[in-house]
């Protein structure tokens, strides 16, 4: 299953990044509504062309199962159980919008060409797992959050916590090779403080700043942990919202060790100029495939008019280091 969905964007020209914003707006649901790859078996949803991805299963077993991520505009924040799954627990989406993705268990967000980087986004509760932490699963699995019990479905017996609880997301940031760098932690409810009065679950929109982390974001993976375990797994239910995904377009991540090198036009039609320095050059294709190597002298002027329109990857290498960046052809 693989839906398509262009919201409003605008190719770069020239060497300054351009920002865009999934707010999930333009997904076209109807009210009050959801969509959980149901219409296909297994994906992903699109947006921007495709230039970026939210994973998503679905499986038509036992009358239908979902995981990863769903679009949906419920906001109903009263209802408890998992027949409300779908809702946000702010009320809405992130800056009152009405259509946000939701996470159960676990998914990624990615670009799929190497010239966007992600730059944040805002996470939430879902109404589904407020609700448990608030006051607990009626004959659930989930534990009422304070509490030093287990929850029905174990027993109501003494937990061990303390109610020392907590829900939180590991957010992990992956480089364009799926190489994880960096992390940050968000607590959704966190029950640890000394004065108890400080306990909380979430009603809001939290943003998610990756421009912080050591390199440009290319993958977001998640991890879910909740204090509320039994025999290793998770009781608490692992939903959490997403909102206003903003990416950032730019003509790559220059990899410069080499520092007289330069390289013009960029985006190129006809031809592409190399000067500087001296050494092997090769272009490459973004998934590995050379198309151009030769000896560079101080100035390479290289035709790449039979090149199909995209992005391509140069790299010059010497004994003093290598120069890499990225190119577009139109």
């Amino acid at each position: 299953m693989k839906k398509l969905y262009v919201l409003a964007t605008a190719l770069f020209i020239g060497a300054s990044a351009q920002a865009q914003t999934i707010d999930f707006e333009s997904f076209g649901l109807a009210p009050n509504s959801f969509d959980n790859g149901s219409g296909g078996v297994g994906g992903e949803f699109e947006f921007l062309g495709g230039d970026v991805i939210l994973t998503n299963f679905y499986d038509t077993a036992w009358g239908g199962y979902w995981s990863e991520f769903s679009i949906s505009n419920m906001n109903d924040v009263v209802t408890p159980g998992f027949g409300n799954q779908y809702s946000a627990y702010p009320g809405s989406g992130a800056d009152n919008s009405e259509t946000f993705a939701m996470l159960y268990s676990n998914g990624f967000i990615s670009a799929t060409t190497s010239y966007i980087s992600i730059d944040s986004f805002y996470i939430a509760n879902a109404t589904y797992s407020a609700l448990s932490m608030l006051s607990g699963d009626a004959g659930g699995y989930g534990k009422e959050f304070g509490t030093s019990v287990s929850g029905d479905i174990h027993g109501n017996i003494p937990d061990g916590s303390n109610g020392e609880d907590f829900y939180r997301v590991w957010v992990y940031g992956a480089d364009e090779f799926g190489n994880i760098f960096d992390s940050s932690l968000v607590y959704l409810a966190d029950y640890r403080f000394a004065d108890n009065t400080q306990d909380y679950i979430s009603d809001d929109w939290l943003k998610v700043d990756l421009t912080t982390f050591s390199a440009p974001v290319s993958t977001v993976t998640f991890k879910i942990e909740s204090s509320d375990t039994t025999g290793g797994f998770i009781n608490t239910p692992t939903y959490f919202a997403v909102d206003n995904v903003s990416v950032k377009y730019g003509l790559g991540f220059n990899e410069n060790q080499l520092n007289n090198v330069s390289m013009y036009p960029n985006p190129a039609t006809n031809e592409l100029m190399i000067k500087g320095e001296q050494g092997n050059l090769t272009i490459t294709s973004l998934t590995g495939e050379i198309l151009y190597s030769e000896d560079h002298v101080s100035f390479s002027q290289l035709d790449v008019s039979n090149y199909s329109n995209g992005v391509y990857v140069i790299q010059l290498v010497n004994a003093s280091g290598s120069y890499t960046n990225r190119f577009i052809k139109q």
